[in-house]
């Protein structure tokens, strides 16, 4: 399941657990955003050691300024807490290649 992020501080809770997180960084009228979707919900779905959370971009001007995020979707990689991989676009290699890397490690 790829969880909605409703603040800040629900964020930082997140980010703060010693587990591999995926914080997709989207918005409602991102057309790529929307492709993805579903292949990221497959993958949250196989893979229960890693968090996947959702940011919406228009909700969340702190996290998404702090993060300098420039485009969506962006991917941020977390790993105890520090951002250990970024992948801009909607590009399932990408994602998966950044994702299998990291459970590698």
């Amino acid at each position: 399941m790829v969880a909605e992020i409703n603040s800040v501080g629900e964020f930082e809770k997140v980010l703060a657990d010693n587990t591999l997180v995926v914080v997709d960084f989207y918005a409602e009228w991102c057309g790529p955003c929307k492709m993805i979707a579903p292949y990221l919900a497959t993958l949250a779905k196989d893979n229960d050691k890693v968090k996947f959370i959702k940011v919406n971009v228009d909700n969340h001007q702190a996290i998404v300024e702090n993060y300098q995020i420039k485009g969506m979707p962006t991917f941020i990689f977390f790993k105890n807490g520090q951002v250990v991989e970024t992948v801009v676009g909607a590009s399932k290699p990408n994602v998966n290649s950044a994702l299998t890397k990291l459970l590698a490690a």
